[in-house]
């Protein structure tokens, strides 16, 4: 099959500490393929907002660059993510007077289009717009097309940001000559790649723990119905061990990730940390046990883990989850599910990324890894998109997609 006869499709996920680009196609089943992944230190990019677009732009070029290198092939199209911390989530109601007429394509797009007419006064574009329910003169239905009624109402979960940060991406999108598709909500690209079907039927918690924040995903009844934001992650148990053993930032990264363990025995927890020692400082830090390593990171996840769920309670979501599923590179702590299931009293699980097709063996073990949660979520969202029909084009990608979904 040649790649006339195929879709080539890309997902670009723009972090704070690192961008990752992962190249493919889609066959004529509807199955993407991956053939290209590349990965680069964010520069200019602080919390998921562009900072410095020249040094963005440099990261960006250079990681698309290495991942069309791999593929072997050129994309002129991309879809990207949006920061959890530049996304708000709210539930909206729309009342639509029928008078006894059934609904038709005009009501829904009508409704639609107020909606964005609505959020452009404020300065604000729509990332996600989900239906989560419908009502005809008050009796709950799971499709309102074609029934006649006095009165629709429809439950919104509404993903926005500011028009001025998308404009900001395209902007730096610009000196690299590739199109923006679509846009993916961090936290919706993370529900599509690691939960299963019985997690989002009866109700998950995603706790993608990143480098300076986490991000909080609730699906419940097959719908996502809530993303929210902490500020407190990865980097924060870094600048800790560095501020407690008196270590550099650098010194005290590696002390994480090769110690960090919340598996191991109690005798082994009073070893030394293992450290490569260079310098009197690296001598210093050796000196202390691992035990101390792991009552900082857990002091920091026992937190992130508590605001978590005073974020959902404040929701009235604290009875929704029943399970959590993690994801993020403070995820790749052995032990952390168990850790975090104690506290939270849920079942837990570390999300890894499956059910992808990736013949490089060695690209597959690194892409199932729960660092690449995002933008392994945006191939999903791209693939769902094919599915059912999509057009895969920015202006039309929320509001016809969605029109086609519910009206059917």
């Amino acid at each position: 099959m040649t790649l006339k006869q195929q879709r080539i499709v890309a997902s670009l996920d723009v972090g704070s500490n690192k961008i990752v680009c992962l190249i493919g196609y889609i066959n004529a089943m509807g199955k993407v393929f991956i053939k290209g992944i590349g990965h680069q230190q964010s520069r200019g990019i602080q919390n998921g907002r562009i900072t410095n677009k020249k040094e963005a732009e440099k990261s960006i070029i250079s990681t698309i660059s290495l991942a069309e290198k791999i593929a072997g092939y050129s994309i002129q199209s991309i879809t990207i993510n949006i920061s959890t911390s530049e996304v708000s989530s709210s539930t909206i109601n729309t009342n639509l007077q029928l008078n006894g007429k059934e609904v038709k394509n005009t009501n829904i797009t009508a409704i639609l289009k107020d909606i964005r007419d609505i959020l452009k006064k404020e300065g604000k574009e729509i990332i996600h717009l989900m239906p989560l329910q419908y009502a005809l003169d008050n009796n709950i239905v799971e499709s309102p097309y074609g029934m006649e009624a006095e009165n629709l109402r429809i439950t919104f979960h509404l993903l926005s940001t500011t028009k001025n940060n998308l404009v900001k991406i395209k902007d730096c999108m610009k000196t690299m000559m590739v199109n923006i598709n679509n846009y993916v909500s961090n936290g919706y690209a993370t529900s599509l790649s690691v939960l299963e079907e019985t997690e989002k039927e009866l109700g998950v918690m995603i706790l993608d723990i990143g480098y300076n924040s986490t991000n909080i995903s609730i699906v419940y009844n097959n719908k996502y119905v809530y993303e929210g934001n902490i500020s407190i992650a990865g980097d924060n148990i870094t600048k800790d061990i560095s501020t407690i053993l008196k270590t550099t930032y650098l010194t005290a990264e590696k002390i994480k990730v090769m110690n960090t363990n919340f598996t191991i025995s109690k005798k082994d927890e009073d070893e030394l940390i293992k450290i490569n020692i260079d310098t009197d400082e690296d001598f210093m830090a050796s000196q202390n046990k691992i035990s101390l390593i792991n009552n900082i990171a857990k002091a920091r996840i026992e937190e992130i883990v508590e605001l978590a769920l005073a974020k959902i309670k404040e929701k009235q979501l604290q009875n929704v989850p029943k399970y959590i599923v993690i994801t993020g590179g403070t995820a790749l702590i052995p032990g952390i599910d168990m850790f975090i299931s104690s506290i939270a009293g849920l079942e837990a699980r570390v999300g890894y990324n499956d059910n992808f097709n990736i013949q490089d063996r060695k690209m597959a073990v690194e892409l199932k890894s729960p660092i690449y949660s995002v933008s392994m979520g945006i191939l999903r969202f791209i693939q769902n998109k094919y599915k059912d029909g999509g057009t895969d084009s920015e202006d039309n990608s929320i509001f016809l997609n969605f029109l086609k979904k519910i009206l059917t």
